[in-house]
């Protein structure tokens, strides 16, 4: 019986795909077009200066974390950067428009697979959710022109998510994998993965025991550049903070407050959406998303792409509200476009997460749904 279901699933996918590919090539030629508009036609921002220092260093056999304050990641990234480096010296361009080349062409990865997952829950018809992420417009100034890679580190996310409807009890190391590749990417998807881990493994017990391996490989993965890098590894990897007293609770909160709340909160969380909320696993790996930019008490302008990674999958009202006030401060911060008079308000966008993440625990009533199951 449950071959058959599964037959049928895949047999619906595929019509489905194939039935909307005018409309997903439509939206995919809009999307690429205006991401590469702004990776070709501006030269970005710090963070492209950044990515050639960085470039540089690994170009000569150098330790990115002994020769410059400027690389706040596992190393998984710097060899990304070797490899568009390479690309952009051959071919004699820049390296800014290699990297959100590279990063525009996982956007189409990240649209398609948003796509199927939304058709796994259910929907007659990928594109909605693939057009809602592909061209929305913090997408479009994150990637295109701000050039993060937020929505690398996500990619593992939802291939997990995709595998977790696919299967209900998903091979355990395939799961790790993603996990650790998700945190080697960017270790601010931590807790997101924590949430994966949660859901997709039969006990709490299991849970810990991936989260501890997938931690252990992250800190190995710094190894090799222990030697003249190990003060730099404390002071740019693990101690670093992205901007603080711009951002909801750090304004509102001491440092010794708002600190131990947002990582008590986030530990727990994963644990109230399964065994006290019985959340389905696309809204609880979405309440993760959106609850860590609510609480976070450091903030950077390309953390704004991670709550549009995971809700362009439903797409709910306050998903709009919140794409409309990250796309406004975008617009006008001096770190994106700067388009003069534009207000660029830190806290309007806020303000717009908190109301998101509130709506979870305002309107969700706990159901008997198995934690793959979604409501439709």
């Amino acid at each position: 019986m449950n071959m058959q279901k599964q037959t049928h699933q895949r047999t619906f996918w595929g019509k489905a795909i194939l039935n909307q590919t005018p409309f997903l090539i439509g939206t995919a030629l809009v999307g690429i077009s205006l991401h590469l508009a702004l990776a070709w036609n501006t030269t970005g921002n710090f963070d492209q200066v950044s990515y050639q220092i960085v470039a540089n260093i690994m170009q000569r056999g150098g330790n990115i974390y002994a020769e410059t304050s400027r690389y706040n990641y596992s190393p998984l990234w710097a060899y990304c950067l070797l490899f568009c480096a390479t690309i952009a010296d051959a071919a004699h361009i820049p390296l800014a428009a290699v990297v959100r080349t590279f990063l525009t062409c996982v956007d189409l990865l990240n649209a398609l697979i948003i796509g199927m997952i939304s058709v796994q829950l259910g929907a007659r018809r990928p594109w909605p959710a693939f057009t809602a992420y592909l061209i929305n417009p913090v997408t479009i100034l994150i990637v295109g022109y701000h050039g993060q890679f937020e929505n690398l580190a996500m990619l593992p996310i939802l291939l997990a998510v995709w595998i977790g409807l696919r299967r209900p009890n998903p091979p355990l190391p395939a799961i790790l994998l993603l996990g650790v590749l998700a945190l080697l990417i960017k270790h601010n998807t931590l807790f997101t993965v924590w949430m994966i881990f949660i859901y997709l493994t039969p006990t709490r017990r299991q849970a810990e025991i991936l989260l501890v391996a997938a931690l252990s490989l992250f800190a190995l993965s710094f190894g090799p550049y222990l030697n003249a890098g190990a003060n730099g590894i404390f002071s740019n990897v693990i101690a670093y903070d992205s901007q603080n007293s711009l951002y909801g609770l750090s304004i509102l909160l001491p440092g010794y407050l708002s600190r131990p709340i947002f990582y008590l909160v986030m530990a727990a969380l994963p644990l109230l959406a399964r065994y006290q909320l019985r959340m389905p696993l696309t809204q609880a790996v979405e309440l993760s998303v959106v609850v860590l930019l609510g609480l976070i008490y450091g903030i950077g302008e390309q953390y704004f792409i991670l709550p549009v990674i995971i809700g362009s999958i439903r797409r709910t009202g306050l998903y709009w509200l919140y794409t409309c006030a990250a796309t406004i401060f975008l617009l006008g911060s001096e770190h994106n476009l700067a388009i003069p008079h534009v207000p660029s308000l830190w806290n309007t966008v806020w303000l717009a997460v908190v109301a998101w993440g509130l709506s979870f625990f305002l309107t969700w009533k706990p159901t008997q749904l198995s934690v793959t199951q979604e409501i439709r």
